[in-house]
């Protein structure tokens, strides 16, 4: 797992695991991390900066790390925070995703990006 995703999303996700006083002045509402992670990475990042049990878990308005697994083998995720939840993903080359394919995965909203997709969840 890289460590530093790991340390940038646990901060802007604060509020998940922190005492709210104490949280409000460290979380990130406005987050992308500085890199993308393999799927398996993005799962264990926001399962551990979510606070949950388990990668089926809700965590955070219908967004359950596990669904990212939902994602095309070989896919590139950057975690971010827009508010809510909200990921981009770069797909590998030749590979598609679609509106239908993002309502699987229990999506708010899906946007096309230059190179995959962005997926927000509130």
């Amino acid at each position: 797992m890289n460590k530093q995703i790991l340390k940038e999303t646990k901060r802007a996700y604060c509020d998940s695991t922190m005492e709210w006083a104490k949280a409000t002045k460290l979380r990130n509402l406005n987050f992308r991390a500085s890199a993308p992670v393999p799927v398996n990475d993005a799962v264990e990042i926001m399962t551990e900066a979510l606070g949950l049990k388990s990668e089926t878990q809700e965590g955070y308005n219908n967004f359950a790390p596990a669904l990212l697994r939902k994602l095309p083998e070989g896919s590139l995720v950057t975690l971010a925070r827009e508010g809510s939840v909200c990921v981009y993903v770069t797909l590998p080359k030749g590979e598609t995703f679609g509106r239908a394919a993002a309502g699987k995965m229990m999506a708010d909203e899906f946007h096309a990006t230059s190179d995959g997709f962005r997926l927000w969840y509130d």
